[in-house]
């Protein structure tokens, strides 16, 4: 009997002591929770110190990933039409002169955030196929290329006058971002 009595007391011992443990975490966790909401998040904030693409630069991938899309589906007809003119006349966005040895592909007109938006389909030889989606900005104020990157492409954006544009595609990001600036210096 004094066995058993012992054998007890030590099991209670034991679940005692796992209980003390266990109150010491959630309350270490707890006062960690309210501490954070109280403070917020460690680090720099309120800054532009970290990667933060524009929105449009998710509707570009939006668009290409629909674009994609619509090149497999073989009732849906490529327009490989280019007439900067006409876009620009119909959507208000102005697209870059492409180079001599890029062929366009397809080109559709997609929402975006920012109103309308140009999606082009493009074989830009020795880059492979890239795409090239413009939209208006409100932001007149032109900024270098930048870059992305997604599971998907690497897409590199800049914003021109009032356009905001992004090459993305699956070459590498200094030929990429080559080819962004040069499509840049090509902004009329």
């Amino acid at each position: 009997a004094a066995a058993r009595r012992l054998d007890r007391s030590l099991t209670w011992r034991r679940v005692g002591a796992r209980l003390q443990r266990a109150a010491v975490i959630a309350m270490l966790v707890g006062t960690g929770w309210l501490l954070h909401n109280e403070t917020g998040d460690f680090g720099v904030q309120n800054t532009n110190a970290s990667t933060h693409s524009p929105a449009f630069v998710e509707d570009a991938l939006q668009a290409r990933q629909a674009a994609q899309m619509r090149a497999r589906v073989a009732s849906q007809r490529p327009t490989p039409a280019y007439d900067r003119r006409e876009v620009e006349a119909a959507t208000g966005i102005a697209l870059p002169d492409l180079p001599a040895d890029w062929r366009v592909d397809d080109m559709q007109i997609f929402p975006s955030r920012s109103g309308a938006g140009v999606e082009v389909a493009i074989d830009a030889g020795s880059l492979g196929k890239v795409a090239l989606f413009a939209t208006r900005s409100a932001d007149a104020a032109a900024h270098a290329p930048a870059i992305v990157r997604s599971p998907e492409a690497v897409t590199v954006y800049w914003t021109a006058g009032r356009g905001a544009y992004a090459l993305s595609g699956s070459g590498s990001e200094p030929d990429l971002g080559r080819a962004a600036a040069t499509l840049a210096a090509l902004q009329h």
